[in-house]
């Protein structure tokens, strides 16, 4: 009974008004709050490798098996489609809202002076690091990143070096080549393997299961953190701000709607059993504001309220997810359009092709890149335009936190979408037999 109320709907929701009442007006609690989430993310964190890269082994073989072949294709087709309506979706957002969205002369002035306070920027940078768990603590030199330079870096040459350096995109790669490898081998000597890896994989998701019991508490602490955190010093900033991240919100809305009529559409499942299936990755991605670690309650959930394949799901799900991230890709296009209106460069339709290309680019490379370097990545689509990037990735580290949790959920939420239009639902086919 106890487990059940805390896995209700209505808890968690509770645990995250509470946690904001007590991140806004009880900000001394934040020392203690901080040990009890670093612990909780540390425990969930340790559990997102093992069962992506388990699912991964398990499952990723099938799709070359000759049955499954044609399902390649359309999941290729599927996410370049989600990615470039994503980015055009962030573009034209800002495009139809210019003339609301824009800032005045005056709200100018006081975002240039952003820059130039480097105890504004030390402050807002160890907000951002505190939010994602990261131990760094300063802006690193600045890179340039190129599609090569990431297909390079993926590809793993030393598996337990990647181990060591927590690289998810080469672990992930060399799961993928492993679980391929395992479907052309003698089924009795994959057998031993296969056994290894459904063991650490039911296990890890028996300890998620476990620590999702506490996920309220943590979902409270985590946002009492989170709105603590240097809250006088960035309620200016985000007065003035107010219009972008609510931008933002609209944009990942319209993705989560899009995703829910599609889903509803393909499964033809009930309103009672799509809330089930997503409701835990909700609340887990409003908490963790990651993509990676909402993964494994992405597999575990959704399949069976949909009525989909569940090896499938597994084997879908981690690349799509690592791949495809339609609201980080929105957000990027959302912010590079945003710093046109503030250094009044012309929008035509070089710049408009460099954003939805770069914002891609960018939702890429950044996934499983810590901290400030991920952000400092924003280059990518901030420099071929002509705009300085200091002032707008510290608009970004200003505002993030208000508006990171609806964009993760929107990233998984559509490619749950993915996952319902590659692969037929058992209820939808029972819909249809029984008209």
């Amino acid at each position: 009974m106890l487990i059940r109320i805390l896995k209700s709907p209505i808890t968690l929701f509770i645990s995250i008004i509470l946690g904001i009442l007590l991140g806004v007006y009880a900000g001394w609690l934040n020392p203690i709050l901080s040990i009890f989430n670093q612990i909780y993310s540390a425990l969930l964190q340790v559990c997102v490798i093992p069962i992506v890269a388990c699912a991964i082994i398990l499952n990723i073989g099938k799709l070359f098996q000759k049955q499954f072949r044609g399902i390649l294709f359309k999941w290729i087709v599927s996410i370049v489609i989600t990615m470039t309506f994503a980015a055009l979706l962030g573009i034209l957002s800002i495009t139809a809202t210019r003339n609301f969205i824009a800032p005045d002369s005056q709200t100018k002035a006081m975002l240039s002076k952003m820059v130039e306070s480097d105890n504004q920027t030390e402050n807002t940078i160890d907000m951002f690091n505190e939010l994602h768990l990261y131990k760094e603590n300063k802006f690193e030199e600045t890179q340039q990143f190129t599609i090569t330079d990431f297909i390079f870096n993926s590809v793993p040459s030393n598996i337990f070096s990647a181990l060591t350096e927590n690289n998810i995109m080469q672990i992930l790669v060399f799961s993928c080549i492993f679980g391929i490898m395992l479907a052309f081998v003698d089924k009795k000597r994959a057998e031993p393997l296969i056994m290894i890896a459904t063991g650490f994989y039911k296990a890890f998701c028996k300890f998620v299961d476990y620590l999702l019991i506490i996920l309220p508490f943590a979902i409270c602490s985590m946002l009492a953190e989170q709105f603590s955190n240097e809250g006088m010093a960035i309620s200016s900033v985000l007065g003035m701000l107010a219009k972008f991240i609510g931008i933002n919100y609209v944009t990942a809305l319209i993705i989560i709607l899009i995703a829910f009529a599609f889903i509803q559409i393909k499964t033809k499942c009930t309103l009672s059993d799509h809330l089930k299936a997503v409701k835990q990755v909700f609340f887990i991605s409003i908490a963790t504001s990651s993509c990676i670690a909402s993964t494994p309650t992405l597999i575990e959930d959704i399949p069976e309220p949909l009525g989909l394949d569940r090896k499938l799901v597994g084997s879908i799900a981690p690349i799509s997810v690592l791949l495809c991230q339609p609201g980080t890709i929105a957000g990027a296009a959302l912010l590079a359009m945003y710093s046109t209106t503030i250094y009044d460069v012309n929008v035509d339709v070089n710049t408009i092709f460099i954003v939805l290309i770069g914002s891609i680019v960018f939702s890429i490379s950044s996934t499983g890149v810590p901290g400030v370097l991920a952000v400092n990545m924003l280059n990518i689509v901030l420099q071929p335009i002509g705009v300085p990037s200091e002032l707008m990735i510290l608009i970004f580290l200003s505002s993030i936190m208000f508006f990171q949790g609806i964009i993760v959920f929107a990233s998984l939420y559509s490619n749950v979408a993915v996952a319902s239009f590659l692969l037929s639902s058992r209820k939808a086919k029972n819909n249809v037999v029984n008209s």
